[in-house]
């Protein structure tokens, strides 16, 4: 069986970053300037979504990170809670319409599933930049934070009962 056409894995000196364009200047610098790094520093993780067929050119991206939220605004009694942060989520405009946006976002759930059988995470959460983007997060069950109206989360529990089906 030969090796899927798009694959999702951790950044690398070896990916094709220079073109990469989702549009959002903010996203396109991170991967070009920051991403690397921080994975050099041990921050933030990027995952990249590249074609083999293009010399590991990236088509879209996400990055994960730990992170703790107050317990108070989840409607929970307990102290702070850890948390995975989807810290960015892109694609390429070069791609769009391929439903690569979904497929990272489950890529991401997936990973953070398993690390909050290592780590004990309570939930991912998000930020939702703008309307559309609100939109995407609620329909696979993000809950808006009370104390934002731009910050989502869907806690592991949920995640676990997502992927059960």
């Amino acid at each position: 069986m030969g090796k899927a056409l798009f694959e999702s894995i951790l950044l690398t000196p070896n990916h094709s970053i220079e073109k990469f364009d989702c549009t959002s200047t903010s996203l396109n610098a991170y991967l070009s300037k920051k991403a690397l790094s921080n994975h050099q520093k041990m921050g933030p993780r990027t995952y990249v979504m590249h074609n083999n067929a293009m010399h590991n050119k990236v088509v879209s991206y996400f990055t994960l990170a730990y992170g703790i939220v107050a317990a108070a605004p989840l409607g929970l009694q307990d102290c702070n809670k850890p948390i995975m942060l989807l810290a960015r989520l892109a694609v390429d405009i070069n791609t769009h319409g391929r439903g690569l946006d979904k497929i990272l976002l489950k890529h991401a759930l997936l990973k953070s599933l398993k690390a909050a059988k290592i780590i004990k995470i309570f939930a991912v959460v998000v930020y939702a930049r703008d309307e559309s983007v609100k939109m995407f997060y609620q329909q696979f069950g993000f809950t808006q934070l009370p104390s934002s109206s731009f910050h989502f989360y869907l806690s592991i529990k949920d995640i676990e009962n997502n992927f059960k089906n």
